[in-house]
């Protein structure tokens, strides 16, 4: 969990040979982490939820072309939002209405 009340998650599949999970969390910051997927040495993805006190802005960038699902949960109000990546992209992105 975030700073914030912001939990993340992320589901990952490796479209090269069909492999999946759910990606290893760990803290950066209060404010941000990095998840890996096949191994926890291998970062695959970073993230950072800001509270700009009534927004919470979300921002993700890749280090993997793997497809995955990140979902975010503001856990007071229980809100949900999800961000895709499409297998063989390598993006990131900013959501700054997030919460």
């Amino acid at each position: 969990m975030l700073r914030g009340g912001v939990a993340v998650t992320v589901a990952w599949h490796n479209q090269f040979d069909g492999t999946a999970g759910q990606g290893t969390a760990a803290a950066l910051s209060d404010e941000s982490g990095s998840f890996s997927f096949t191994s926890p040495s291998n970062v695959e993805l970073l993230v950072k939820a800001l509270d700009f006190g009534g927004a919470i802005k979300f921002y993700y960038g890749a280090l993997s072309d793997l497809e995955y699902k990140i979902t975010v949960v503001d856990t007071s109000s229980g809100a949900v939002k999800t961000y895709h990546n499409s297998p063989g992209r390598i993006c990131g992105g900013i959501d700054n209405f997030a919460f």
